[in-house]
């Protein structure tokens, strides 16, 4: 019975370490390009990592794919949102 769901598993696994990793490439990457130095509110912290894991866990997904639009959605939501300059916007899209 394990053999049976082995692959599956695994799968799923390695789509989520993939997933975990880009949020936290995506994350730094925002931390270097838009500091608090050019508006007071790019302020990014640990907490809109954990806000965005706890928005994608209420999505009732049932592909990768619907996956990726989630996790670009609430992306845009939790920090595209915050930028102000069309500039900025460009950047981040």
């Amino acid at each position: 019975l394990a053999s049976h769901f082995s692959k599956p598993i695994n799968q799923v696994m390695d789509h989520a370490r993939s997933a975990a990793q880009s949020m936290v490439d995506l994350y730094a990457s925002l931390r270097r390009k838009f500091s608090v130095d050019a508006h007071e509110h790019y302020l990014f912290s640990p907490r809109d990592l954990s806000s965005w894991v706890s928005n994608l866990c209420r999505y009732d997904v049932t592909s990768f794919d619907e996956f990726k639009v989630a996790w670009c959605y609430e992306a845009g939501r939790i920090f595209g949102d915050r930028l102000v300059t069309e500039d900025h916007k460009a950047e981040f899209a």
